[in-house]
């Protein structure tokens, strides 16, 4: 399980990126991970919470297109969605049967994508994640972007019909473990 250690050392030397943290473990009892710790600049002001966009997806020309961009100097866990079917507990006639969410950045580049994210199993990652698809035909990614311009692009190659791509910083969440 995870242990909250009170840090006891210089709060100058933490403050100004002198300080490491260092994991021990059975296997490697002389030092497994080490890292710097670095004092965010990041202003909560300076995130977003949740973007949503919503269209026909399809094929082809049929594409539904979100832009994000991550500004400042940290990257930036998120959580990106593309849902079709769950839409018509909502009223929504005509929502994408199996859509497909792709991530590209600036330079056009696929970095990441998810068709089916199916049955999220109890206890994981996901489950914990406000708005993750319950539909298991539906699209969730979950990545780390460094600053710079992206764009999520929603399809559905059977037929086109009602998608709705959400994009979430999972910083704003508040959820321990998440963020």
């Amino acid at each position: 399980g995870s242990h909250d250690i009170p840090y006891v050392g210089d709060p100058v030397a933490l403050l100004t990126g002198g300080t490491y943290l260092n994991y021990h473990s059975q296997a490697f009892t002389g030092g497994q991970l080490r890292g710097q710790i670095v004092a965010s600049n990041e202003l909560p002001t300076t995130r977003y919470a949740n973007l949503s966009i919503r269209g026909v997806a399809g094929a082809g020309d049929q594409v539904l297109i979100g832009g994000l961009s991550i500004s400042g100097t940290e990257p930036v866990r998120t959580l990106i969605t593309a849902k079709g079917p769950s839409l018509a507990a909502f009223g929504v006639t005509g929502a994408a049967v199996n859509p497909r969410l792709e991530l590209y950045d600036s330079a056009g580049r696929l970095i990441a994508f998810n068709e089916d994210v199916g049955a999220i199993p109890a206890g994981s990652e996901l489950a914990l994640i406000p708005g993750v698809p319950v539909n298991p035909l539906e699209c969730a990614l979950v990545v780390v972007l460094p600053p710079g311009n992206y764009t999520a692009h929603v399809s559905a190659s059977s037929s086109s019909g009602v998608a709705l791509l959400e994009i979430n910083d999972l910083r704003s969440l508040g959820i321990a473990g998440i963020t």
